[in-house]
């Protein structure tokens, strides 16, 4: 059973209110050239404001590593310029 978020949208327009379920973004490609990180995730929903954040390790805290952006499409490219040497965690969430 996929899990629903716990939330929902309500995005106002001149004609009323639509509700909206934001879908959880999902990261569904990585890839690395000439030391930028590039993250591709999908599901996300138009006009919310998405961050990329990472951790060297699952119990290490989050950083933020992109300013915020806006969903334009249901994906996009977020990109680390300064990625850790290693391994990295990455998750895009919601601001």
């Amino acid at each position: 059973m996929e899990k629903k978020p716990d939330y929902i949208l309500t995005l106002h327009t001149g004609s009323g209110t639509t509700p909206v379920t934001p879908e959880i973004p999902m990261i569904t490609d990585i890839t690395i050239s000439g030391g930028v990180v590039s993250i591709t995730a999908t599901n996300l929903t138009n006009t919310i404001k998405y961050n990329l954040v990472r951790a060297e390790n699952l119990t290490d805290p989050f950083t933020n590593v992109v300013d915020t952006i806006v969903a334009t499409n249901q994906v996009n490219v977020f990109e680390d310029s300064t990625p850790l040497e290693g391994e990295a965690f990455y998750k895009v969430q919601s601001e």
